[in-house]
């Protein structure tokens, strides 16, 4: 029996028909507008980062089939937890497939089914199903809700699937909902803040930029400018505490300066000032949060799913630290 998939999306803001699916997006006309310039920056915000389909259920499974569209890296695998237990993947039998069709089995009685969808893939839902004369309903969102935004290393490039990334991690850690609306390529500019109206159900929002900005040459007062004005559009929608990641370590660029002589560490400095600008800001230091070391990494630049879940147990801690900070 067919369900109204619609209803189970959590991590969308909204759900675009599609001849190929469903297909759930991050991002509001606006912000699909802003990041619509090149086929590689649509291809990024298509991908479903963060979105999952969740039902409590008395089904003795749930089927889900999907279909593929274009990848900005090739994980296919969609993610799977029942209840609270450990996820597991399932990904397609062939490699680079034009979709897949899933069907998971789960153990008698009620239970919670979270399917997590392929987060660097653009993935359209084709249909949802539970067992004839089974029940599913919709799972309200956990506790509060995250907003992550920023560049590929906040998109969770380039991890294996969904549950591996940092963000879900966190989220998970925090027990609370999230949304994420970062863009592999992304730098800090003025006019993603201008997109941000649409986003102010929030209780904490996680900001990071720097990669780009450093390997484009962006000059320092530009960047930070970018940066004051993303802030500042989250405070003017939002309700929530707003937190900066300073670049996190490339091991191989560290102290390297770039055609303009500035090194990821300018970047980092400049962007820690905006607690003058915003004296709320809670400020996580990229370093302490991800160390640079080769083998947390998957090419250099991205971390792999040893250095997400290094990244996401060091950002809890600081947010820990900075909320009996704020208590004492």
């Amino acid at each position: 029996m067919q369900v109204d998939c619609k209803r189970f999306f959590l991590g969308a803001v909204d759900v675009l028909d599609d001849p190929r699916g469903l297909l759930p997006s991050r991002f509001t006309p606006a912000m699909r507008a802003f990041y619509g310039d090149t086929e590689a920056r649509v291809i990024r915000a298509n991908s479903p980062t963060g979105v999952r389909i969740a039902m409590m259920t008395d089904s003795p499974s749930v089927r889900i089939r999907v279909a593929y569209g274009r990848a900005a890296r090739e994980k296919f695998a969609l993610s799977i937890r029942i209840d609270d237990d450990s996820a597991w993947l399932c990904a397609p039998a062939q490699p680079r497939a034009a979709s897949g069709d899933f069907r998971i089995g789960l153990p008698a009685g009620r239970h919670r089914v979270e399917i997590g969808l392929p987060h660097l893939v653009e993935t359209f839902v084709e249909s949802v199903d539970i067992v004839d004369g089974a029940h599913a309903e919709p799972v309200p969102a956990a506790g509060g809700r995250m907003l992550f935004v920023g560049d590929s290393i906040m998109q969770g490039m380039t991890t294996e699937a969904l549950c591996r990334s940092y963000f879900d991690i966190v989220a998970r850690g925090l027990s609370c909902d999230y949304v994420n609306i970062s863009v592999g390529g992304a730098t800090a500019v003025a006019g993603l803040g201008e997109c941000l109206s649409g986003y102010s159900d929030w209780d904490m929002a996680l900001v990071s930029f720097g990669t780009n900005d450093c390997s484009q040459n962006r000059p320092l007062a530009e960047y930070v400018a970018g940066l004051a004005a993303i802030f500042g559009a989250l405070h003017r929608h939002g309700r929530g505490k707003l937190c900066l990641l300073t670049t996190v370590p490339r091991p191989a660029q560290e102290g390297k300066p770039n055609a303009i002589g500035l090194t990821l560490d300018d970047y980092r400095q400049v962007a820690k000032a905006l607690q003058g600008q915003f004296p709320a800001l809670i400020v996580l230091d990229g370093p302490a949060v991800l160390p640079a070391e080769e083998r947390l990494l998957a090419d250099g630049i991205h971390p792999n799913d040893a250095g997400s879940a290094v990244m996401a147990r060091n950002i809890l801690a600081a947010l820990a630290v900075a909320r009996e900070a704020q208590q004492a």
